[in-house]
């Protein structure tokens, strides 16, 4: 008895499910497929063979990966040492009578190690031990190749120190980095940096219906930061609209500048928004200096309140001494009786009398007598960490 099968479309099946008849998917399906594809209409056709097309440049052996453009261009990338060509519809890309290739930074043997994936007509390629490139086609027969530019880090781990301050010269272009922590190495030059303000509470959140907002105030919505550039006229008074200010470029409107009564008065309902900072900036480092200074250019607008120097490590003292007693200055030195002072490090007290013998009903007077101590300065008794 003869069967006839018209479709095609189940594909192979596992020889587990051979005896599955009650499968409405076995009616479709085919024990082995060979040298055929199946097509989407159901049927089977003859897989396409192969033909000689052309040479590698050099005669050896090299990598082909596919580019697709849309479902009508698709491309064959040939991959040798330092070059790549292309081939699509069974013929080498040529322009000139000369076959269409670029200059690539890879060897022959680091080929194969490439991992790549597409994005429209942009192909992105990376190896362990080279910058990642981009091969962008810019027409049929035109392709580039450029090192990939990161714009948002990758970063090193955010700096726990909070003594460790960091600051910029302006908050685009080129910029020159500080640090106060001598935090930077001649071989940061290519890394981003990330800096944000430490202290975010200069700039009141945006908030709905807030009354008089004046041209020119800052305020902090969605983490970012944006500035009051107008006002809504036709009112005595002017109030913040419902519309809070997400955007990320540019300047909107908050409300639709209408104007309202409130019974008594007229009032305008809006203010402009012109978007400043998200809150951080980043900043690529383009050449060292010392530990402490950098040139670097922005990438993403830095805050406002990451201007100027990083001053000093917070808690620091000049200090000079024989080899036994050292001595710091105090501001507002008026005496030097030692009873007048302490000194506390980490939380605790340091004793100034280098022979004190701790006893069992607490520590000894930080005035009691011995050799050694301090000099300083200020009124009444006071703690420096």
């Amino acid at each position: 008895m003869k069967v006839i099968q018209p479709s095609f479309t189940g594909g192979e099946i596992s020889p587990s499910l051979y005896a599955r008849t009650d499968l409405e998917r076995y009616a479709s399906s085919v024990r082995t497929c060979r040298n055929f594809i199946v097509s989407s209409f159901g049927g089977l056709y003859n897989r396409p063979g192969t033909r000689y097309i052309a040479p590698t440049k050099t005669n050896q052996k090299v990598r082909l990966i596919p580019f697709q453009f849309n479902t009508e261009q698709t491309y064959v990338i040939e991959l040798g040492n330092g070059y790549a060509r292309f081939y699509s519809n069974g013929f080498q890309v040529t322009s000139g009578g000369s076959p269409v290739e670029i200059t690539t930074p890879w060897s022959a043997t680091d080929v194969w190690d490439l991992r790549f994936t597409q994005s429209a007509d942009v192909l992105y390629l990376t190896h362990p031990n080279y910058p990642p490139q981009m091969i962008e086609r810019t027409s049929a027969s035109s392709f580039t190749i450029t090192p990939y530019a990161a714009k948002e880090g990758p970063f090193q781990p955010v700096n726990p120190d909070q003594s460790a301050l960091m600051a910029s010269s302006a908050v685009t272009g080129n910029v020159t980095l500080t640090s106060n922590s001598g935090a930077f190495q001649a071989g940061m030059v290519g890394q981003f940096v990330y800096l944000e303000n430490a202290n975010l509470s200069a700039n009141k959140p945006w908030t709905s219906g807030e009354k008089n907002c004046a041209v020119g105030q800052f305020r902090v919505n969605a983490g970012n930061t944006y500035q009051c550039i107008a006002q809504s006229s036709g009112g005595t008074y002017v109030l913040c609209g419902g519309n809070a200010p997400q955007h990320n470029e540019g300047a909107e409107w908050d409300g639709p500048g209408d104007v309202r009564s409130d019974g008594t008065a007229n009032y305008s309902v809006g203010c402009l928004w012109q978007y400043i900072d998200a809150g951080y900036g980043i900043a690529q480092i383009t050449g060292f200096t010392n530990a402490n200074t950098v040139s670097a250019f922005v990438t993403k607008r830095l805050p406002a309140g990451v201007i100027g120097g990083a001053g000093t490590p917070a808690h620091t003292w000049s200090m000079t001494g024989d080899g036994s007693t050292v001595i710091f200055p105090l501001a507002g030195n008026v005496t030097n009786i030692p009873t007048n002072y302490s000194v506390t490090i980490g939380g605790v007290q340091v004793q100034w009398n280098p022979n004190y013998d701790p006893n069992p009903n607490g520590p000894a007077p930080i005035g009691s007598s011995g050799s050694g101590g301090f000099t300083g300065g200020g009124v009444g008794q006071g703690s420096r960490q």
